[in-house]
């Protein structure tokens, strides 16, 4: 659902940034723009951690690996 999410809102944020909204709307708009990119900040944050975790000598054997399977990224393995 999320990505769906991030694809969907980055495909659209400049035309949403256009639209011309009632203030009240444009508020509530604002509030859901600042709540995505702080999610997106956080995902950031932990998609570098985890590659971080992932590189360290006890997983990073396992995590090579499993990376050689199709669909199985860092996160997975």
């Amino acid at each position: 659902m999320l990505i769906l999410c991030y694809f969907y809102f980055s495909t659209n944020v400049t035309w949403l940034k256009k639209l011309e909204l009632d203030p009240m709307y444009r508020e509530t708009l604002n509030e859901y723009r600042a709540s995505y990119e702080e999610q997106k900040a956080k995902i950031e944050r932990y998609d570098k951690r985890i590659k971080e975790i992932a590189s360290e000598a006890r997983y990073h054997e396992n995590a090579k690996k499993l990376g050689c399977f199709l669909d199985i990224r860092t996160h997975t393995a």
